[in-house]
């Protein structure tokens, strides 16, 4: 699912210029901010995004093919070594649901979305100096660009899941629906923290390398190879701690088992994202006048 991730989205050209009426004077503190930014910048959104996914692969001779070709491969992979091998149980509420491979597969997708976005999030704006300090731009939709990107190949993923749902299990239950109340936070606060990691990470070098290693060990602390209530006491507050793991669990609850998401734990995983989105966006701005001096 991991794709090769283009360093830049290149200079400026005629057909990626901002809209006429873009203005900087956006007041940070404005809760509606970072709406307001998607949706007054949304056709630049889609064709940065575009050229960004065509480039994923450009000079392969199967291109864009590999964005299935890879997912399918690693399905397949994660079916052969978790039902032929292992057999583990993922978590008691996909017994008799599901093979434990396509639990893990989902969780996979959901980790891949919040880690690809944030991986490139420190290293966003060095690698698209020219947008920062050659011409206006917003340039506080390029963390949106890169979670476009992998959100994207996310979704192929999900597809492929639930083609191999109808295969090994038939239909999914009907509390699948409830899956973008789940997912959209996740996004949310993804995009909070790439907003405040491009920022930071135009400043500090080292913040590259530390999200890298943090991210593998948020992997392992994500209720993805193992069931939450495999987690002894305390330890388990300390693993719902983890951003993606909440979307981890209620999306494997309301695919696999028919449980349709916890009120009380999405309203506060919403709080949550909204409040770190809003956040991230308002020191974005915030700190955006240094980033040509610095670059």
């Amino acid at each position: 699912m991991t794709a090769a991730t283009p360093t830049s989205l290149n200079a400026a050209t005629p057909e990626l210029s901002p809209p006429a009426d873009w203005q900087t004077s956006d007041v940070p503190l404005n809760p509606l901010g970072p709406l307001l930014t998607m949706w007054r910048h949304r056709a630049l959104i889609f064709r940065l995004g575009r050229r960004d996914i065509e480039a994923l692969y450009r000079g392969t001779w199967l291109g864009l093919c590999w964005l299935v070709i890879q997912p399918l491969l690693l399905l397949a992979v994660y079916t052969f070594v978790f039902t032929v091998i292992f057999k583990p149980k993922v978590a008691s509420a996909t017994d008799g649901a599901a093979t434990p491979a396509l639990t893990i597969f989902t969780g996979l997708i959901l980790f891949n979305i919040f880690a690809e976005a944030l991986n490139r999030a420190p290293r966003l704006l060095h690698s698209n100096r020219v947008y920062v300090i050659q011409v206006i731009f917003p340039i506080e939709i390029l963390p949106v660009v890169a979670l476009g990107t992998a959100l994207f190949q996310g979704l192929l993923s999900f597809m492929l899941l639930l083609g191999a749902f109808l295969i090994f299990d038939g239909w999914p239950p009907l509390t699948l629906i409830s899956i973008p109340l789940v997912v959209l936070p996740l996004l949310l606060l993804t995009l909070g923290f790439c907003w405040f990691l491009a920022s930071l990470g135009v400043f500090v070098r080292d913040v590259a390398p530390f999200v890298g290693v943090t991210l593998r060990v948020l992997l392992f602390l994500c209720p993805i190879f193992y069931p939450l209530e495999a987690v002894p006491g305390l330890l388990r507050q300390v693993i719902m701690a983890n951003p993606v793991a909440t979307a981890v669990c209620l999306s494997r609850g309301a695919i696999f088992a028919g449980v349709w998401p916890n009120p009380w734990h999405l309203g506060i995983y919403w709080c949550a994202s909204i409040l770190v989105c809003w956040a991230g966006y308002a020191w974005f701005m915030k700190t955006r006048k240094a980033f040509g001096d610095v670059l």
